[in-house]
């Protein structure tokens, strides 16, 4: 049984995800190229393809980002943990970005395999999430410094 509040919050994801691939306007684009996505997500798995993007986006969470304040004259680098409308942001866009660099013929394919890989853990997008939080970790002495 589907719960009222998963139905919406895939909404609102798929939303923000059209929003993130959406340029100029091009909203029919987008839908089409979701619609796609999520068609081949089903052929090559044969799973509910709203379940493997959430599971993707879950394993790729970004949990805290790195800032640059200065103090005296010293710029540190500061970890901030991220809110979680931010953390979806992130998510989507190094997704996409990730996609996008993949040599394929279409826009639904790089996605695709974007998306499987982040589910089998060997996508560039949760190498660029782990490299990021070791960069967090090194850099916590300063957390003292991010108001």
């Amino acid at each position: 049984m589907v719960s009222l509040n998963s139905v919406v919050l895939s909404k609102n994801l798929v939303l923000s995800f059209n929003k993130i691939l959406q340029k100029k306007g091009a909203k029919e684009l987008s839908e089409l190229i979701i619609r796609n996505l999520f068609c081949f997500v089903k052929k090559a798995n044969k799973t509910n393809p709203l379940l493997l993007f959430k599971d993707a986006l879950e394993k790729t969470k970004f949990y805290s980002e790195i800032k640059s304040i200065r103090i005296f004259g010293m710029l540190y680098k500061v970890p901030i943990e991220i809110k979680p409308k931010r953390q979806r942001n992130i998510i989507l866009k190094t997704i996409v970005l990730n996609a996008l660099k993949k040599d394929d013929l279409s826009v639904d394919a790089c996605l695709m395999k974007e998306i499987l890989d982040c589910c089998d853990l060997t996508s560039h997008s949760i190498k660029a999430c782990d490299e990021f939080h070791k960069i967090a970790e090194l850099n916590k002495i300063y957390i003292l410094y991010r108001y």
